[in-house]
């Protein structure tokens, strides 16, 4: 895939997974913003040493990250 290609595909997953995300905003408007990430499947945690820590999903591409936040929604 060429660059072109590979940036447009990664906007329109961009632009998918903001759609999402500000419905999950306006379906629980009692929701903190880092609670609305984690419930609706934008980021993943884990537990050290007793404490809750996010992963790193830095280099995921947006439409595996899409893939994710999809199956947490059904």
């Amino acid at each position: 895939m060429d660059e072109n290609s590979l940036n447009q595909r990664r906007q329109e997953a961009n632009r998918e997974l903001l759609e999402l995300l500000r419905e999950q905003i306006e379906t629980h408007p009692s929701g903190r913003f880092s609670q609305i990430l984690r419930n609706a499947g934008f980021v993943q945690q884990t537990e050290v040493s007793d404490q809750v820590v996010w992963l790193d999903d830095f280099n995921l591409e947006p439409w595996e990250l899409l893939e994710r936040v999809d199956k947490v929604g059904r």
